[in-house]
Order: C-alpha cells, then sequence, then structure tokens
C-alpha cells in the first residue's frame, strides 16, 4: 500500500532534474532526458486519479486496469476532467519543486 504523499513526494523528485536544468540553464538549454521522468510522473498521476480515487475533481472511482494505457469506460466530459487533474498534479508538483529551489539555492554546493 502506498499513501497520496508517498506518490506526490515521488513525482516531485522525479521532476526534480528537469526543474535542476531549467533554474540552472534556462529554459532555453534543457533537454530531453527528463522524458522518461514525465512518462513515470504521467502514469504516477493516472493512477492516482483513475484506480486510487484520489482526485476530488474525479472522485472515488476506478477507470483503468493498466496506469499506462488509459481506457475509455466514461464520457468525453469525464476525459476532459481527468486529462486536467493529470496536468494539475503534474503541474502543481513542478511549480512546488521549483519554488523549493529557489527558495535554497544560495545554499547549493557546487564541486
Amino acid at each position: 500500500m502506498t499513501s497520496k504523499r508517498k506518490v506526490l513526494d515521488r513525482m516531485v523528485m522525479a521532476l526534480a532534474g528537469r526543474v535542476s536544468e531549467e533554474i540552472f540553464f534556462g529554459d532555453d538549454a534543457v533537454g530531453s532526458g527528463a522524458s522518461d521522468d514525465f512518462r513515470k510522473v504521467t502514469s504516477w498521476a493516472t493512477t492516482y486519479v483513475t484506480t486510487w480515487g484520489m482526485s476530488k475533481r474525479v472522485g472515488p472511482v476506478y477507470y483503468a486496469s493498466n496506469p499506462d494505457e488509459l481506457q475509455k469506460p466514461f464520457s468525453e466530459e469525464t476525459a476532459k476532467i481527468i486529462v486536467l487533474s493529470l496536468w494539475r498534479f503534474a503541474n502543481w508538483r513542478m511549480r512546488r519543486l521549483k519554488r523549493l529551489s529557489w527558495r535554497h539555492i544560495n545554499e547549493r554546493t557546487i564541486y
């Protein structure tokens, strides 16, 4: 069993590389290395929303049997709500990580 906090913290950790690239090298210099991290975050968010019922907007429902393949036993409107929920989870984690990183940027040590 996994707690809500643990899943959300995993998302933050997975996004740390991309956020570091953006902070230290700028938005124009980020690479494609984070694509696997984005895949993981999307998979975790999909499970979180469609399987574990942890999204307030979607509610306590079970929609998917495979977190990497979102099946569609629901309406277009519900699909939009699910996709928006996934985006909000990932985007909120990324913004949180950026705020924390900027808050502690002067504490970094470069070896």
